[in-house]
């Protein structure tokens, strides 16, 4: 961990900018024009400038950052201490606290399926808990028998993936539509396009999955653990 943000070339290869300033690993990011927003286990977030490679803000939080999103002006969150955490973006200014998890906040999403915003958390308490934008806890899904390590949304289907190797497809009232078994280690990442889904796990494999189905399609293996994944859609 070099706790350091890189901006690469994706044709080239090339490193284009590093942004330095975090003092402990940099363990999640978001974009949203020309910022990246990069979360910490320093306690902090910082907005950084993606083209001049400087740090416009940085907001403290008093807890390892392990997932955030932005939405509109606002940065959502998830904390090392349970907690999820909404601050204004502009200002770094500290708006609300959700609380109600049990363990560490993994991973979130934030979703508009009812015409207002929902945010997902999902949390190493073994559960995903969907959330008003008031921090208004409306759902919590008992979804796994451990960690819940990520999280997908794409056409009102929910994916979640855990360390118990598991990933399970969900609908928006909590009810598991499919349980995809074949990982024989936890599962950190997942990608959709289309029908498909795109899983990555300490297994060294990337699996594809159909969605509608359950239905394995075909594995890839890695060297190493899985640990993020990207369809180019160029290619």
């Amino acid at each position: 961990e070099d706790m350091t943000v890189k901006l690469w070339d994706t044709a080239s290869g090339a490193c284009l900018n590093t942004f330095s300033g975090h003092k402990n690993g940099t363990i999640c990011l978001a974009t949203y024009g020309d910022r990246i927003v990069s979360g910490s286990a320093d306690g902090s977030v910082r907005v950084w400038d993606k083209l001049s490679g400087h740090c416009l803000r940085t907001i403290h939080t008093y807890s390892s950052v392990w997932s955030l999103q932005v939405i509109g002006n606002k940065i959502i969150c998830g904390c090392v201490d349970a907690s999820i955490r909404v601050f204004d973006i502009q200002t770094g200014q500290a708006i609300q606290t959700y609380r109600g998890h049990m363990g560490p906040v993994r991973c979130l999403q934030i979703v508009d399926t009812y015409g207002e915003p929902i945010i997902l958390s999902g949390s190493y308490d073994k559960t995903i808990k969907m959330w008003d934008m008031n921090g208004r806890c409306i759902n919590t899904i008992k979804a796994h028998q451990h960690k819940v390590n990520c999280l997908q949304f794409h056409n009102n289907t929910l994916i979640s993936g855990s360390h118990d190797t598991l990933v399970k497809i969900w609908d928006m009232n909590g009810r598991c539509i499919h349980t995809l078994d074949g990982h024989d280690n936890m599962i950190h990442c997942l990608q959709f396009r289309g029908n498909q889904l795109m899983t990555g796990s300490s297994d060294s494999t990337i699996r594809l999955w159909n969605i509608l189905t359950g239905e394995h399609i075909n594995t890839m293996k890695s060297h190493s653990a899985v640990c993020a994944l990207q369809f180019d859609d160029r290619r």
